[in-house]
């Protein structure tokens, strides 16, 4: 179900970093592990947001849908899923 909500997000995560993340989710329902991937997937925006400040000042003359060209983001990684995973409160 993870890859399903993956499916349109740029990903660079092992098998093994996978099969973690599918331990650690185990029994979760749906809208939960979608919630899970959209939080994950924040994650190298948060990375990117120090240096959006800069580029936005840079590129006033710029319109909005240019600025993804100017600020790349990096694909979502397994930090991202630790993050988000180790920030969550445990269900008990």
């Amino acid at each position: 179900m993870i890859y399903h909500f993956l499916r349109d997000i740029d990903v660079e995560m092992s098998h093994e970093e996978m099969t973690y993340v599918a331990q650690r989710t185990e029994g979760w329902s749906g809208s939960d592990l979608e919630s899970l991937v959209r939080e994950a997937s924040l994650g190298p925006l948060r990375e990117a947001l120090p240096f959006a400040n800069v580029l936005v000042e840079g590129a006033q003359h710029h319109r909005l849908s240019s600025l993804s060209s100017l600020l790349p983001l990096a694909p979502v990684r397994y930090r991202d899923f630790k993050y988000s995973l180790d920030k969550r409160v445990p269900l008990i």
